[in-house]
């Protein structure tokens, strides 16, 4: 039982190291010739491996490991989805093709956890008390395209993240004019109030000091 627990240890750190190196050739040689996907370990092997290859944002694995069999919204330990994944890896062409395969935008989720939305435009945001444009690092944003994909696909515009902050609210405290204007074409509420601090998305625009914002959403 021990060599067999050791050798399936040894294949998942194989397998993540091709992930990394993206070497799909190793990769998809270790599936075909050590992991037996019918079996239970084999099923679970191939659900944290698809995993790690949406963190990655390697569309090629992701690609692969479905005709496997991996499931496209079967959610980790942590209550993160493939598709949260994906998103976070910022790769367009991922989640884009992750949607195709009917990964779910709109997951039920406890009043302690982000939607892929919240999560989304989160991305970024060194935690702070209060929203400010200054808590904001645009470098580790999550592209544009990507947000308005999730919007596009259904993602909930009026509900509020787990630290009680609305979609909009969020956008216009990073300065994601492009974002807000798309928000509010799919129904974002421009005179939503926060549950955390009851402000408005306008009141967060003008904190960041960001006038176009604050005009589109007067």
């Amino acid at each position: 039982e021990k060599r067999y627990q050791d050798n399936l240890k040894s294949v998942k750190q194989s397998l993540v190291s091709a992930i990394e190196s993206r070497d799909h050739v190793a990769f998809a040689k270790i599936i075909e010739t050590q992991i037996h996907v019918t079996t239970c370990s084999g099923r679970k092997i191939i659900q944290k491996v698809f995993m790690k290859a949406c963190h990655a944002g390697d569309i090629n694995i992701v690609r692969f490991l479905l005709r496997k069999g991996a499931d496209v919204n079967e959610a980790s330990s942590d209550d993160i989805t493939p598709l949260m994944a994906a998103v976070l890896s910022n790769s367009f062409d991922t989640v884009e093709f992750l949607l195709e395969c009917r990964a779910t935008v709109k997951t039920q989720i406890k009043p302690t956890q982000d939607s892929v939305l919240h999560m989304a435009l989160k991305r970024g945001f060194r935690h702070s008390n209060v929203l400010g444009s200054e808590k904001w690092d645009p470098k580790f944003f999550i592209d544009t395209k990507i947000i308005k994909l999730l919007i596009d696909n259904g993602a909930l515009v009026n509900q509020k993240c787990a630290d009680g902050y609305l979609p909009l609210s969020l956008a216009a405290s990073s300065n994601r004019d492009a974002v807000i204007t798309h928000l509010i074409k799919k129904g974002a509420d421009v005179n939503g109030v926060d549950s955390k601090y009851g402000m408005t998305p306008l009141m967060y625009a003008a904190i960041a000091g960001n006038v176009y914002i604050v005009r589109q959403l007067l």
